[in-house]
């Protein structure tokens, strides 16, 4: 793979608040071609971000967009695409954060904790046999986390051990 194979989290460059992480990444040809040309990572969601209620138009591919902030110091991350070309129809309501103004760290790894600057392949998958794979995953992964919290419970519920229904 060329990027994180864990978690990624996505974070303020400036403030170190979190602002996203790799399981909204956006997954499509035509999301993926635009990030590599524009430098950014386009997410479908975001944390943290404030979005400015007035709108821009770009020069370059006639779109119209809202730029968005980081709530906790006011440091411009990105765009909200409100209207674009029909070519870029995938990118409205998405979060495109320029790669300039985040950071990320990967969950789970040797490189956990370490912080370094973000490149936009760090998180693109290379085939959709590659994405289905790292959705099986992160669905692992979740299904685990949840399981071990529930045996958890169970254990603070019933100290004894488990609870049997009767023989019928």
């Amino acid at each position: 793979m060329s990027g994180c194979d864990s978690l990624c989290i996505f974070f303020c460059k400036v403030c170190r608040t979190i602002v996203a992480d790799s399981s909204l990444y956006a997954h499509t040809p035509e999301l993926r071609a635009f990030s590599e040309r524009s430098r950014t990572i386009v997410l479908s969601a975001a944390c943290n971000v404030k979005i400015i209620d007035a709108t821009e138009q770009s020069d370059k591919d006639l779109a119209c967009y809202a730029p968005f902030r980081c709530t906790c110091c006011s440091s411009a991350l990105g765009r909200r695409y409100i209207s674009t070309p029909r070519d870029l129809n995938s990118l409205q309501d998405m979060y495109t954060f320029d790669v300039d103004a985040i950071n990320m760290y990967v969950c789970g790894t040797s490189e956990e904790g370490k912080v370094r600057s973000l490149h936009v392949n760090d998180y693109a998958p290379s085939s959709p046999v590659e994405l289905l794979g790292n959705r099986l995953d992160q669905v692992a992964r979740l299904l685990l986390i949840i399981s071990e919290r529930l045996d958890k419970l169970e254990q603070r519920q019933c100290p004894s051990g488990p609870l049997t229904s009767p023989p019928v």
